[in-house]
């Protein structure tokens, strides 16, 4: 029986992970606890249950992240490699339109369709390709949404630490831009609605995340393993129609943007499921037609 090989290179790959996470993880709630205790109101009547739900959910992607980054097998490690690069792409992509959306004042409806459904997109094409490549390197479904939950823990832990430092060095700033809605809100500090508005979206923010990566990467992981089972044929008229349904997503959300705020869900959520599940059908599509070319030729 041969001896087993201390593989160091490995473990301390694995300890890296986990330390980040962890070092992450405590980051998030040390900005929580400034941003609180600063302002103290802003946990008053819903903000302690925002405050407890971001607690919470936190801690969850930690626990998640390093009994993740933990595993040993060498399966788990590509796809958490490739969680890592589409996690840092989409992370800076986030902070990128955070960024836009707090300090331009962008107005208009193209800028208001581009800035908010072209992000969602974004986030939906990326969580589809980390599926992908995870899926075409390890042939695992559970993998595919390994990689595509880990680009969600990393690029989210990015944005949100970016969003509340850049809450606290420019808060003035932002305090304009919710007048309005403090000034309906009765609180008395707008800072304290400031960090309750920011608690709130963080919720939202981390709740998104997690359910459009673990949607998005099965429907990517599943399309992945059909399409590899189709014949060339099948694989172009599948692609002639992902345009069409493309297509179709984005003219429902621009006529959604025209209409009145309170008759826009259906349009806007049948607008982004077609071009998003489009977006599924491209990667799909591409592996599948990039296999079958490779078996023509051989």
């Amino acid at each position: 029986m041969e001896p087993k090989i201390f593989n160091w290179r490995s473990m301390t790959g694995h300890r890296t992970r986990a330390s980040a996470v962890v070092l992450g993880v405590m980051l998030l709630l040390l900005l929580y606890a400034v941003s609180v205790w600063s302002l103290p109101e802003s946990i008053e009547g819903g903000g302690g249950r925002f405050l407890v739900m971001d607690i919470v959910l936190v801690l969850i992607y930690g626990v998640f992240g390093v009994c993740v980054a933990l595993q040993r097998s060498a399966k788990v490690s590509i796809a958490l490699n490739v969680g890592a690069l589409v996690g840092l792409i989409l992370g800076l992509a986030n902070i990128a339109h955070h960024f836009i959306e707090f300090l331009v004042p962008f107005r208009g409806r193209t800028a208001s369709v581009l800035l908010g459904a072209g992000h969602v997109l974004l986030m939906f094409a990326l969580f589809s390709v980390a599926a992908s490549l995870a899926w075409e390197r390890t042939r695992a479904i559970g993998l595919a949404m390994i990689a595509a939950l880990w680009s969600a823990l990393l690029s989210v832990s990015m944005l949100l630490v970016f969003a509340f430092l850049l809450l606290l060095a420019f808060e003035s700033c932002a305090e304009l831009e919710l007048q309005e809605a403090f000034l309906a809100s009765g609180m008395h500090d707008p800072g304290a609605f400031l960090v309750k508005n920011s608690l709130a979206a963080a919720s939202e923010v981390l709740i998104r995340m997690l359910a459009l990566a673990l949607l998005f990467s099965l429907a990517e992981a599943l399309a992945n393993a059909w399409m590899s089972r189709l014949t060339r044929t099948y694989a172009l008229a599948a692609a002639w129609l992902v345009p069409v349904a493309f297509i179709a997503g984005a003219v429902s959300l621009w006529y959604a943007d025209s209409l009145k705020r309170a008759s826009r869900p259906p349009f806007v959520m049948a607008g982004l499921l077609l071009a998003g599940f489009s977006l599924v059908g491209i990667n799909a599509i591409w592996c599948a037609l990039r296999r079958t070319h490779a078996t023509t030729e051989a």
